[in-house]
């Protein structure tokens, strides 16, 4: 037992003084409180990562991974170094006890499943015996990678098509203008059931706005602390309102809503939020991730594109719009 502890000690020594930098110096220190932990997401998050949205492709790739494993623990294959083991174990429970939310970065407890995984190929030797069962395992699993990279490929390929709608679609939208963001989505969706929502994401459709015109994206993942990029101080009232959500718990993306109702009580914050600012938007545009078709455009809105689960509203906005009348509550 005393060896441990001091093997424990030991381990905990390096990491006394970044973690002393870290709270005297990070300005993350402040976002300490926003802590989320849930364990269905633990669990849920491992098959996730490895998925590929193609059921075929991910189901053929575990059977034979785990066929090769059996083989390889039945005929003896391969030789295991105990002391890797705690390290091991230790990023393991890291991961397990880690929250996903935490200083403002979310999902940093995935990144570890990394460093165990190439860990794992450290500890492992293979023992010479049997050389041509070997050569065939590892002929099989080199066939059985090559197709999933093959599958994976051809994914991205087919998605091309969507994408390039995705960037005409924002081509059109006229420079020196502000895209806000909501969803009705209606939540986290798995890449077995819904593959066509994956290829592309639709969630992430409003980071290509910028790319394809000079205008401003209201949602966005800076984090003060993370980056030497912040959003401009005058501009901050329109992060603020993008980026509330209806649960404390939830992680950055869209503001999301369920209802017109909802939707129309936001519509009526964002004008009010621009007047707040007074800077002379060109247009204002919404973009609704909607794949279950719940919203409505809100009226007096047009709508100007329309796919694969989104749609762009451009609303209402003017910019010699007489004094009071940012609220559309009564046209909603």
């Amino acid at each position: 037992m005393r060896i441990l502890v001091h093997t424990l000690v030991l381990c905990a020594v390096p990491f006394i003084l970044p973690i002393a930098l870290f709270i005297l110096e990070s300005d993350t220190v402040q976002r300490a409180s926003e802590v989320s932990w849930s364990l269905s997401w633990k669990l849920k998050v491992v098959p996730t990562m490895l998925a590929t949205g193609n059921l075929a492709s991910d189901v053929i790739t575990t059977v034979g991974i785990v066929l090769c494993l059996m083989a390889a623990l039945g005929f003896g294959w391969l030789k295991f170094h105990r002391p890797f083991w705690f390290t091991v174990v230790a990023l393991i429970g890291t991961f397990l006890l880690m929250p996903w939310k935490l200083f403002g970065s979310f999902h940093a407890d995935t990144r570890l499943m990394v460093p165990v995984a190439l860990l794992a190929v450290c500890m492992i030797d293979v023992v010479g015996s049997r050389r041509q069962g070997q050569m065939l395992a590892a002929a099989f699993l080199i066939l059985l990678f090559g197709g999933r990279i093959t599958a994976i490929t051809s994914d991205w390929i087919q998605s091309q098509p969507v994408l390039e709608q995705y960037r005409q679609a924002f081509r059109q939208l006229q420079p020196g203008s502000i895209l806000f963001t909501v969803t009705a989505d209606r939540g986290f969706r798995d890449p077995w059931q819904d593959g066509g929502y994956w290829h592309p994401p639709v969630r992430h459709a409003a980071n290509l706005t910028v790319l394809e015109t000079p205008m401003l994206a209201a949602q966005n993942y800076l984090v003060f602390g993370h980056s030497s990029v912040l959003f401009n101080p005058r501009f901050q009232p329109i992060s603020d309102l993008q980026m509330q959500t209806q649960s404390p718990s939830a992680g950055p993306g869209p503001y999301r809503l369920t209802t017109d109702q909802e939707l129309a009580r936001f519509v009526d914050k964002a004008f009010q939020t621009l007047d707040t600012v007074g800077y002379g938007f060109s247009s204002v545009y919404l973009l609704m991730m909607d794949p279950d078709r719940k919203l409505s455009v809100p009226a007096g809105a047009a709508q100007v594109f329309e796919g694969n689960g989104f749609r762009i509203a451009k609303l209402p906005w003017t910019l010699d719009r007489p004094e009071g009348s940012a609220s559309v509550r009564g046209k909603l």
